[in-house]
């Protein structure tokens, strides 16, 4: 048994894209939120 011959295959391979897409998705929030709040604190002081 190879191992792209298993049935769970297309399973592991979106679960490894969504895994992608929620690391991507976290680290553009932390980019947005870092950058706003720099931003807005010098805009406040």
């Amino acid at each position: 048994m190879r191992w792209y011959d298993t049935p769970d295959w297309e399973g592991f391979m979106a679960a490894v894209l969504m895994l992608l897409l929620w690391a991507a998705l976290t680290a553009a929030a932390t980019i947005i939120v870092t950058w706003w709040h720099e931003t807005h604190h010098r805009h406040w002081r």
